[in-house]
């Protein structure tokens, strides 16, 4: 038999063969390919990685030092510095009755100043300086709660010094809104106040309110005398003054410049 006649006897299996063979051939070659391509990327990854600078593990642990140095020095100056409200008066801006926690805060207060002052015969402002139309917003009431706590201890203070009356009082809105347009974690309540009293009195608030314990500082003072025709003139103090608050609700941070300096 020659090889003809095995070739037409064996045909379809040697046909067979042969396009396997040849199809075998095609993918190994395309496999190669596509492997000798992934390495090519894979060599180039390896060679942008060698080239930029990572940080080496001892400059990880010199940011990390840095880091709980810098929370040292900031906790430091939180307890120096800072104002905190007392306890009920910190209202997170995520609670969910923070309208019902504010207006039994405020009934509180004016419990405790207005009524307390009028059984002693002193003038308290009834509206304790805040909107005569309740905050809505979450973070607004967040804020005029801490300025509210201010108020209250320059409301008792007052009272504690004798003073005649203490009105009007008024809570700074530009200070609550500058705050809600900004980004810091440092917000300041400011509040004004006049207070009538002796001069025993005022000296005496004045006095109390720039002790370093009571974390407030009076950014401007006017004294003058009040006009009266008969008797001894009382003394008329005008007072601003100024508290830094931590605010719970925002992440510590450094400030950012955005388009301009802030």
């Amino acid at each position: 038999m020659d090889l003809g006649e095995i070739f037409e006897e064996h045909k379809k299996f040697i046909l067979g063969v042969a396009v396997a063979a040849v199809a075998f051939l095609v993918v190994d070659k395309i496999v190669a390919d596509d492997a000798e391509a992934t390495t090519r990327r894979a060599d180039a990854i390896v060679r942008d990685l060698r080239r930029d600078e990572y940080p080496a593990r001892s400059d990880l642990d010199r940011a990390a030092k840095t880091k709980r140095d810098l929370e040292a020095r900031l906790d430091a100056a939180a307890r120096k510095l800072a104002y905190a409200p007392a306890e009920g008066f910190e209202i997170p801006a995520s609670a969910r009755d923070a309208d019902l926690q504010y207006n039994a805060l405020f009934r509180r207060v004016r419990e405790e100043v207005v009524d307390g002052a009028a059984s002693l015969d002193i003038d308290v402002d009834p509206t304790l300086g805040l909107p005569e139309i309740s905050p809505s917003r979450p973070e607004e009431i967040s804020r005029y709660a801490c300025a509210l706590d201010l108020v209250r201890r320059v409301g008792l203070a007052a009272i504690d010094a004798g003073a005649r009356s203490v009105r009007p009082i008024s809570v700074s809105k530009a200070s609550i809104a500058k705050f809600r347009a900004s980004e810091s974690f440092l917000e300041e309540l400011a509040v004004s106040v006049r207070v009538t009293g002796s001069a025993e009195s005022i000296g005496l608030l004045v006095e109390t309110l720039s002790r370093p314990e009571t974390f407030v500082a009076i950014s401007s003072a006017t004294i003058s005398l009040e006009a009266k025709r008969r008797g001894p003139s009382a003394v008329v103090a005008d007072l601003e003054l100024v508290a830094l608050h931590m605010s719970p609700d925002r992440p510590i941070q450094a400030a950012t410049s955005r388009g301009g300096r802030r």
